[in-house]
């Protein structure tokens, strides 16, 4: 959910109030500096908060997914660190570590599945398992 980036935007209309304000009449030199310095500032401050707000949005996008759980839009690497066992799994299938293996780290695992002919389904269930708790065994 992007996060709201008020304070350019509650500013900016006062700067130009003011700079409109001080327009009539002719206004004096220096103030007509610093409004315009101002307003210049506040286009500055306002493209640092867009792209500290892209950055926060990615960063989201990050967190979300490791803790989602295993998805065919995953990476290999993801997977990988989503949790220690996803290396096992792969392993079973000879992935990534297998002689002459091309797999990328950055490959989907959809990706993967179809260029060496796995079962997609099967490799999902197999690594969401690993999210799953362990049966209790009543007794």
């Amino acid at each position: 959910m992007p996060l709201p980036l008020p304070l350019p935007r509650l500013l900016r209309p006062r700067v130009r109030r003011g700079l409109r304000a001080v327009a009539d009449p002719a206004p004096p030199p220096p103030l007509l500096r610093q409004l315009a310095a101002l307003d210049d500032a506040l286009d500055r401050v306002d493209a640092r908060l867009a792209g500290l707000h892209g950055h926060l949005d990615r960063q989201h996008g990050r967190l979300d997914r490791r803790s989602a759980p295993f998805s065919a839009e995953m990476t290999v690497e993801e997977a990988l660190k989503r949790h220690p066992g996803a290396q096992g799994v792969l392993a079973t299938r000879h992935l990534p570590h297998c002689s002459g293996c091309a797999v990328r780290f950055d490959e989907t695992l959809a990706e993967v599945a179809e260029a060496y002919g796995l079962d997609l389904g099967d490799l999902l269930v197999d690594l969401r398992g690993l999210l799953s708790p362990p049966p209790r065994i009543k007794g």
